[in-house]
């Protein structure tokens, strides 16, 4: 392993939660149970670390599995017992294609419906693979996405504030500069890791400062046939960016079959997660999803779309 030059890659399923019977002694019992999947030929070692009680409260605590090695292309699912249901999950992967924790999402759980079942603990073999479908989902790290800019890069202003030739070089993050959330960057698109943004093993969003309009991130993608196909976007939840405060009407054109069409998203009221933005008929071929810095909030997010057939 430490000769290879590949790396694992883990994924989940998504989170059971369930109620037990309690035990013997009346003590309420939480079953919490997930699928990971390592979807690369080499081994690699995770563990889950979670949250339970009240945040607030002395019963708060936080524990962990032990690590589970999982050979290429193996699954494992993993059991955890509590006497609470947990508040926080995460996938904490050694050295992977993950690169950081992931933090998984609870479903909400009925505390007073119990299930019969045996108590689940450790790690057993798991077949679950991910669901496979026709839908076409470009992430900001897929070669679909793109940033692009009307202004021209002369180097005499940057930001609207200093000079670029008195700036470090940005940090880079496969294309995009990393956010850093000093100012004279903000009018940059820039890439930052969000554990609760779309992705298969790493979780990033690009993201940008309100402006004129002149910068844009664009989701390409080719529609394999014609028919009617639906459209949504991806958008995370941002613990440390009050939505309401940050986000507004966003300026979005879909340019797919020789037309321009603008379409309406509002950040603001958007779901968390996938957000449909209409159903279109089109003839197959490249689509492009633009989406620009002019907005009425005072942060542009872009993180994935998605493209699905409608039957």
């Amino acid at each position: 392993w430490l000769h290879e030059a590949t790396l694992p890659g883990f994924v989940t399923s998504p989170v059971v939660v369930e109620r037990l019977a309690d035990d013997g002694r009346g003590n309420p019992r939480y079953q919490t149970r997930v699928h990971v999947l390592n979807d690369e030929p080499t081994p690699g070692l995770l563990r889950l670390r979670y949250a339970t009680g009240e945040e607030t409260t002395q019963a708060s605590r936080w524990d962990q599995t032990e690590p589970v090695r999982l050979a290429g292309h193996e699954a494992v699912e993993i059991g955890v017992l509590s006497t609470t249901p947990p508040r926080e999950i995460w996938l904490q992967p050694y050295l992977s294609l993950n690169r950081q924790d992931v933090q998984l999402t609870l479903p909400r759980v009925d505390q007073e419906e119990q299930v019969n079942a045996e108590p689940f603990l450790g790690g057993r073999p798991s077949e679950w693979r991910p669901v496979k479908t026709a839908d076409i989902v470009i992430d900001d790290l897929d070669p679909g996405f793109s940033v692009e800019s009307d202004e021209k890069q002369n180097g005499v202003r940057f930001g609207g504030g200093l000079t670029s030739a008195f700036l470090p070089a940005a940090d880079m993050d496969q294309g995009l500069p990393e956010w850093n959330n000093r100012p004279w960057g903000s009018n940059q698109w820039r890439r930052r890791e969000v554990s609760a943004s779309w992705g298969k093993y790493r979780h990033t969003i690009a993201l940008v400062r309100s402006g004129a309009g002149t910068r844009r991130a664009v989701f390409t993608a080719e529609l394999p046939h014609s028919g009617r196909w639906r459209l949504a976007y991806h958008l995370p939840v941002l613990t440390s960016v009050p939505r309401d405060r940050w986000l507004g009407t966003y300026d979005m054109t879909l340019l797919a079959g020789g037309e321009e069409r603008p379409l309406e998203f509002d950040g603001a009221a958007a779901e968390t997660g996938w957000n449909a933005l209409g159903e279109f008929s089109l003839s197959g071929g490249e689509t492009r999803l633009e989406v620009s810095d002019q907005t009425s909030g005072r942060l542009v997010i872009a993180d994935a779309i998605r493209w699905e057939p409608v039957p």
